[in-house]
């Protein structure tokens, strides 16, 4: 079609509906290119915005996980007052005790530690010293603990953590591949109501020819040039053509109203929206990449095969995690300080006493059959995941090869295309010459007019095709949206 006569239909569709959007009230006429469909339809997305909730919840398991490396800190106190004696003094008084502990403590990515600990007491032994005066003690000091074999030098902290921090990733990855599968579906949504809306302008173009030769017609009859057959004849397919015409355009309306919802614009927006519907300058076709190209892209563009190496990665950390689980728990500990005794509080700062401790801890479950269990199913997983990956490279390959196919039909197509409406369009030209010279027919002229038509919707086809074969290919390359290219 005349890139002018598109022109001036989009802008008569664009008029007829700036008009009726005057009606609803709360929304402004506006105009929408195909980029911002894509952009409405992403920013608008309801699944996309349940994976963003999911995402959210991902990062704050990771904050959760990773607190194993806060600092802590650690205040408490107790006062006991009893009439019996500690079971280890020799005596029949009671005992006073008081007790503050204050206690830093933070550990470190090797499973270390380390902590600042200072304690405060007060003890009075009735029936022990002649005064029965309380004794006070201070003291400082450093403690250090650390894991063996369970958490074996961190090992079971780090792999809670980068467990964590691969589900975020993962989720990452599905919500990136979800953008591209939204965008894409919202393209060829697009580009199927170009079509739509082409074909149905071409209709309206041939439903005028006839109306034209309508008109000639009866003016040849009033001359005496043609019978009554010939109007007849142009009726009849005018009615026809009328149909065609009305059909075809709801059909673009109906596919108008498909991508509006797909994009999710509100309802009572549908009649102050106009989207431009154009088909890019046809050009220089592009240069088509070999299947093992394109799929030497996806595998390494596409989100959905980065989310399956990132899950697979998080099955091998969490079967890891589940045989150090199954592990018995090996710790040492130790303190080293400074502190001081005295009947009076204020001498017990001198801390000029040397205090400290060793320790080793051991415990095992016997028969832990529940880590056990947790291995197994961990090793079930990273199974699935194995599976699942070499499943969609598989699958990928095959769509690679479809879709390469595919772009190189397209490219083809358009310009055979293009020589059979050229020659169509020529043929039909000649033709009206011919008919007005009276060397044709009615019935000819009608013929030749079908056969331009259907040429003419061949051609739009074919551009559609072409560039709906572009969508895929990109999409199967996972280089679609523009932050997705390298």
């Amino acid at each position: 079609m005349n890139p002018c006569r598109i022109a001036l239909c989009l802008v008569s569709f664009a008029i007829l509906l700036s008009s009726r959007a005057e009606t609803v009230p709360g929304f402004a006429a506006r105009t929408l290119t195909r980029d911002e469909c894509v952009r409405h339809a992403l920013d608008h997305s309801l699944e996309l915005q349940m994976q963003a909730l999911q995402l959210a919840s991902a990062s704050a398991e990771v904050v959760a996980v990773s607190a194993v490396y806060d600092p802590a800190l650690q205040l408490g106190g107790t006062w006991d007052d009893s009439e019996l004696p500690p079971g280890s003094f020799p005596t029949s008084g009671g005992v006073e005790r008081g007790l503050a502990q204050a206690r830093l403590e933070r550990t470190f990515s090797r499973g270390t530690t380390l902590g600042v600990e200072l304690d405060l007491q007060r003890n009075l032994f009735e029936g022990l010293g002649a005064d029965n005066e309380p004794d006070y003690r201070t003291a400082a000091g450093l403690t250090l603990r650390q894991s063996l074999w369970k958490n074996a030098f961190g090992a079971s902290d780090r792999l809670r953590v980068d467990a964590a921090r691969q589900r975020l990733d993962v989720a990452v990855m599905d919500y990136e591949q979800r953008r591209e599968d939204i965008a894409a579906a919202t393209l060829d949504l697009y580009w199927r109501a170009v079509e739509a809306r082409q074909v149905a302008d071409t209709q309206a173009t041939v439903v005028e020819r006839l109306r034209t030769l309508l008109a000639t017609n009866r003016r040849y009859v009033e001359d005496g040039l043609l019978d009554e057959s010939a109007v007849l004849a142009v009726e009849a397919s005018l009615a026809v053509a009328e149909v065609d015409a009305l059909t075809l355009r709801y059909q673009a309306e109906q596919r108008d109203e498909e991508l509006k919802d797909t994009i999710r614009l509100p309802s009572a927006a549908w009649d102050a929206t106009v989207i431009l519907y154009e088909l890019p300058d046809p050009g220089a076709p592009p240069a088509t990449p070999s299947w093992a190209e394109v799929l030497e892209d996806a595998l390494r563009y596409r989100a959905d095969v980065e989310a399956l190496r990132r899950e697979e990665q998080r099955a091998e950390a969490i079967v890891r995690l589940n045989e150090l689980d199954d592990r018995g728990d090996l710790d040492i500990s130790g303190s080293l300080g400074r502190g001081d005794s005295d009947s009076s509080f204020g001498e017990t700062f001198d801390f000029d006493k040397n205090l400290w401790s060793v320790g080793v801890t051991y415990a095992a479950a016997l028969g832990n059959s529940r880590a056990r269990a947790a291995i197994l199913q961990a090793l079930v997983e990273r199974d699935r995941v194995r599976v699942a990956r070499a499943k969609l490279e598989a699958d990928l390959e095959r769509t690679a090869r479809a879709a390469v196919r595919q772009v190189d039909t397209a490219a083809r197509l358009v310009p055979a295309s293009e020589r059979a409406f050229d020659a169509q369009t020529r043929k039909l030209e000649l033709e009206i010459v011919r008919f007005e010279r009276g060397q044709s027919d009615t019935r000819t002229l009608l013929d030749y007019e079908d056969d331009r038509d259907i040429a003419e919707r061949d051609l739009i086809r074919a551009r559609v095709a072409r560039e709906r074969a572009l969508l895929a290919l990109d999409q199967v390359r996972g280089l679609l949206l523009p932050e997705a290219a390298p």
